[in-house]
């Protein structure tokens, strides 16, 4: 069951920057599988984050997602 989780699960990355928040999903073979143009957020990067994931559970299934990393400046 575990392993069967981790076959199909999916990590999720995003890179809170300066200007823009960057984001992307990988699969379990380090394969990026969605990598979509980042959002500008103009002083508010947590409704570009909202809007982030919000793109992201519209794109792949939630219930898939693994982990989530984040990074930024």
């Amino acid at each position: 069951m575990i392993q069967s989780r981790v076959e199909n699960g999916l990590f999720v990355g995003f890179d809170i920057g300066s200007e823009a928040v960057h984001y992307a999903v990988l699969n379990c073979r380090q394969e990026v599988v969605y990598s979509p143009t980042p959002i500008k957020h103009f002083a508010n990067p947590i409704a570009a984050l909202r809007q982030a994931w919000q793109d992201i559970c519209a794109q792949m299934e939630p219930s898939r997602i693994i982990n989530t990393a984040f990074t930024g400046s």
